[in-house]
């Protein structure tokens, strides 16, 4: 059987974000739930979903990626 691990999920709704909103507004959006889930105290929620947002943000100007 195959499981989901965290890696992947983050993935997929990266994959999911950009398609709907773009990479940018995707990226503001995992932001917005992580605030959420940290202001609900829900730590690792907010691990997963900050992961998104950096799966989303293009690399900074003078990386190797």
């Amino acid at each position: 059987m195959w499981w989901i691990d965290i890696d992947d999920a983050v993935r997929i709704y990266a994959r999911m974000l950009r398609a709907r909103l773009g990479s940018r507004r995707g990226a503001k959006a995992a932001l917005e739930k992580a605030d959420h889930l940290r202001a609900k105290g829900d730590c690792a929620g907010v691990k997963a979903w900050e992961a998104v947002a950096a799966e989303l943000a293009p690399p900074a100007k003078g990386s190797d990626e």
